[in-house]
């Protein structure tokens, strides 16, 4: 049995779940962050809250230094001046007391953030899959638009039922300016892809 296969197993007997049929990939979604090396993407076809598609983000190590995503990156332009939610069920296998879980990003022509939101609460264990949303508005002049989940340290985020779409401009905000540069990733989509995991 493979590493990755040995994890898996892990994972699998966390979430109680058979994983059915599933790759270590997941498409139109990629793995980022700071320590990447030390995750993994795996995309299942019966683990999800009704038993269909779901992705999931799942460490490798303990170690507490730095995070791993699974994110998209698609063009603004047509949400420019719009209000946006990013929506998703979040499934845990442990208190994730530093992780993010749910985050969206907005970025400037030159990779700047310009607004961004993440689950900043602890996120406790969660057998069922609860939703949890971000909400930004899209400055006219953005250039890029990022979303996913976030991890850091050992454990596993599931993730089902997302949806991006526009809001009236009465819902709620959640996010806030940031003014620090940060590395962005370079794979990008042409627009939300693959939000019902089934590719």
């Amino acid at each position: 049995m493979t590493y990755k296969a040995v994890i898996l197993a892990v994972a699998l007997s966390w979430f109680m779940v058979g994983f059915g049929s599933y790759r270590f990939s997941v498409p139109g979604w990629h793995l980022a962050g700071s320590t990447p090396e030390k995750y993994m993407a795996v995309g299942s076809s019966v683990a999800g809250r009704m038993g269909g598609p779901a992705a999931f983000l799942i460490g490798l190590e303990a170690s507490t230094e730095g995070f791993g995503t699974l994110m998209q990156i698609f063009p603004a332009t047509k949400f420019e001046g719009q209000r946006v939610r990013f929506s998703a069920r979040i499934r845990s296998t442990r208190d994730l007391n530093t992780a993010t879980g749910l985050w969206m990003r907005i970025d400037d022509a030159e990779g700047r953030y310009l607004v961004y939101d993440d689950i900043q609460e602890p996120l406790p264990v969660r057998k069922s899959w609860t939703r949890f949303e971000v909400v930004l508005d899209v400055p006219i002049g953005a250039r890029n638009i990022a979303i996913g989940i976030a991890l850091k340290g050992n454990g596993a985020l599931g993730i089902d039922d997302v949806k991006f779409e526009t809001v009236p401009m009465t819902a709620l905000v959640t996010g806030r300016k940031q003014i620090d540069s940060n590395s962005i990733s370079s794979t990008y989509n042409l627009e939300p892809t693959n939000l019902d995991f089934k590719n």
